[in-house]
């Protein structure tokens, strides 16, 4: 089977080595497209070649639909999760000194004032990431029984100008089955940075009358202290679904998105657990086979646990075959 992407053709299509929808169908191959979100029945048709536009599913389903029934198949849990994190830190220090001197007298008098400034910056900051990823699939709905092809399917095909007809139609790949299922992941990023600036200045005053001499040094000193941080989260999850992007850097605001990043990270942690309870919820026994109906079909696409649509040739169809092989013209 061939796990392809399905929502970005334009930069697929300029790489052979790449899974690409229309080529995947020239080939006739089975085909699993990613999916979330959205309801669509087992049986519907879908047409390869318009894979790059926004409706490439048939709005008039060539089978009937009594036929498209599905049964739920565990087929064991398959799980991954990966983590990684990453960070950096660093300071930096600056110091500047100057010093000014202007003097004056005659031989009895002489003054002089001399100053000196001092700057001292000194920078620290760090940086922090996060990224999470966990995949879970749980089982298929696939089609209880072979499906079978309406009255006006069956005579586009014998009379009204066979399978490409059919095709044109129709469309040339059929859902076949849901893979269930969730994917998250997220990305948190934490940075913060502090700067403090301490100066000096100090002016002295020296005056020299014959034998007599005095001096007055005046100074003042100074700092400043600055700080920021930044929290920047991105996520997703199939489940539910969620999309998020965000960053804030400071005050309620930066510890409200703090929180949702904590709420994210442990959602992620726990995505077997929540697609199983998701699935109870549906009233199917995880582990256990069932039959699943058509309003049962609409809670799984709109809960988001229908990841991948599983699209079969249309060519695959017992009465497709049946007409390909017969000699009768009627």
């Amino acid at each position: 089977m061939a796990s392809l992407t399905y929502d970005a053709p334009d930069l697929l299509s300029s790489d052979p080595l790449l899974p690409n929808v229309g080529r995947q169908g020239q080939a006739r191959q089975v085909l699993a497209l990613p999916w979330t979100g959205k309801r669509l029945r087992l049986g519907t048709c879908f047409h390869s070649n318009l894979a790059h536009t926004e409706a490439p599913f048939s709005d008039s389903p060539p089978l009937f639909a009594s036929t498209c029934a599905g049964t739920y198949r565990p087929s064991g849990a398959d799980a991954s999760f990966r983590s990684s994190d990453s960070s950096s830190a660093g300071s930096s220090s600056e110091h500047l000194s100057t010093a000014l001197g202007v003097s004056a007298g005659c031989p009895f008098l002489r003054a002089s004032v001399t100053g000196q400034y001092d700057r001292d910056v000194l920078s620290n900051f760090d940086d922090c990431k996060t990224s999470v990823a966990a995949s879970y699939r749980c089982g298929t709905v696939s089609l209880s029984t072979p499906p079978r092809l309406t009255t006006d399917a069956l005579l586009v095909l014998k009379y009204g100008g066979g399978l490409e007809a059919l095709k044109q139609r129709y469309g040339d790949y059929y859902v076949a089955a849901y893979v269930l299922g969730a994917d998250a992941g997220a990305l948190v990023s934490r940075s913060s940075s502090a700067s403090t600036v301490a100066e000096r200045l100090a002016v002295t005053v020296k005056l020299k009358v014959l034998f007599w001499t005095a001096s007055h040094t005046e100074s003042k000193s100074w700092s400043n202290t600055t700080s920021a941080a930044r929290v920047s989260v991105s996520a997703f999850s199939t489940l539910g679904p969620l999309r998020l992007s965000a960053s804030a850097a400071g005050g309620s605001e930066l510890q409200r998105l703090a929180a949702d990043a904590k709420a994210v990270l442990a959602s992620i942690d726990n995505v077997p657990a929540r697609v199983e309870a998701t699935v109870a919820e549906l009233g199917v026994r995880p582990g256990e086979k069932a039959v699943v109906g058509e309003d049962m079909c609409d809670g799984l696409c709109d809960s988001g646990l229908v990841v991948e649509l599983v699209l079969m040739p249309i060519e695959t169809l017992r009465e497709v075959q049946a007409w390909a092989t017969s000699t009768d013209i009627i």
